[in-house]
């Protein structure tokens, strides 16, 4: 495990990748009840902010423009104000301009905050639906593309579905589980809580004398990246690996077939039995050199 934990560790901090800040709802959790919508297209950044005057009086800001580089934004903030109330006719909103806005990101769900030049806030993407301390942030599908620039053009795409718990008899660790798309073959993900709070270890039974794993990281609530290996059973994964990236094309409440986005666009996969899990999974499981017993 000590070895693993070495290369697993060397992947990641040397893994050079660029950074794509998530769109959506960010947040200071020690200051609720004001919050950041942030959107991205191009290289364009749209800020909507809500937050309140000195008097406690609600006001709306907005600031876009082009971001200074792939981590950093700064630009002009404005204030809206005598607009459209809720089912009243359209009336144009006046705006007066209410400083400058700076945003640093340092990861795609992190970041800071800053206005007018003053301390920078520490913001964050706002997690509601999505559990990114265990192995639960596996759950749904996911849709993944290995290989770089530097391979010659060629790529290689999976699909991979986790879709229930599993919690080891012998260590009473849970995992998620699931399938490859369209097949029998089992993948078996768990949390990685050696140094990096958004680490993970995927592992699937790729043949019948060898295993792939994926080594990855979060880097948004519905994106990874990170390296592939495919190792003899009876060995441990060496070399450089396979660059990858993935997102998350459909939910753990769409696998499982319950109402949420993506259900009617694709068949409900096999949720296999207990007794499935019992037989094949504990294989996995069992690997001293990829999970913790």
């Amino acid at each position: 495990m000590k070895a693993l934990i070495s290369v697993f560790l060397y992947l990641i901090t040397t893994f050079s990748h660029g950074l794509q800040p998530e769109n959506g709802a960010w947040w200071d959790p020690n200051a609720s009840g004001s919050g950041y919508n942030i959107e991205t297209q191009d290289n364009i950044l749209v800020l909507t902010m809500y937050s309140y005057e000195s008097n406690g009086l609600p006001t709306f800001y907005l600031s876009a423009g082009k971001m200074n580089s792939d981590r950093s934004y700064s630009g002009v903030l404005n204030k809206y104000v005598n607009g459209q109330c809720i089912n009243c006719n359209y009336r144009n909103p006046s705006s007066t301009t209410a400083g400058t806005v700076s945003i640093n990101f340092t990861h795609g769900t992190r970041g800071s905050i800053s206005f007018n030049g003053g301390m920078p806030v520490n913001i964050q993407r706002f997690a509601f639906g999505v559990d990114t301390s265990t192995s639960a942030f596996l759950y749904g599908d996911w849709a993944i593309t290995e290989g770089t620039q530097y391979t010659g053009g060629v790529f290689s795409g999976t699909r991979m579905i986790f879709n229930a718990p599993y919690t080891s008899p012998t260590s009473n660790v849970t995992y998620a589980v699931g399938n490859i798309s369209g097949t029998s073959n089992l993948v078996l993900g768990g949390k990685d809580n050696t140094t990096y709070s958004n680490a993970f270890v995927i592992t699937q039974e790729y043949s019948s004398t060898q295993y792939k794993s994926y080594y990855l990281y979060s880097s948004g609530l519905n994106s990874i990246e990170g390296t592939s290996y495919i190792y003899s059973k009876t060995s441990s994964p060496t070399g450089n690996g396979t660059n990858f990236v993935g997102f998350r094309a459909r939910s753990y409440s769409a696998v499982n077939n319950f109402n949420a986005p993506g259900l009617s666009v694709y068949k409900p996969e096999e949720n296999y039995n207990n007794q499935l899990l019992e037989n094949e999974l504990l294989k996995i499981i069992q690997l001293k050199d990829i999970f913790p017993e």
